[in-house]
């Protein structure tokens, strides 16, 4: 099972070998592999992607993307702060005008 949003962002299961029993998650381009995503939206992504290739049960996934919004909007006990902080490097450039 795969999910391909465009050629370069991209998300599924891979089996390099025919006898490779289980498959490898592999995602390119999508916000569960970008370093720009706060690390609450990579870890729910994940999970949820995950659950259905594992399951392919949209209902299973629907379940659990409302049990996670419900501790977010309640303050559940498992929340941490800086999952929702978004961080960037800063980068210095030197501009030179002629």
């Amino acid at each position: 099972l795969s999910v391909l949003v465009t050629k370069t962002r991209y998300v599924g299961n891979m089996y390099e070998t025919l006898e490779q029993k289980t498959p490898h998650f592999e995602a390119k381009g999508i916000e569960v592999v970008r370093r720009d995503q706060c690390p609450a939206t990579v870890k729910m992504q994940e999970k949820v992607l995950r659950l259905l290739f594992d399951s392919r049960d949209m209902s299973a996934v629907k379940q659990y993307v409302a049990s996670e919004w419900n501790k977010m909007m309640t303050g559940g006990d498992k929340l941490l702060l800086k999952d929702f902080i978004f961080s960037k490097e800063v980068c210095k450039h030197l501009f030179c005008f002629y």
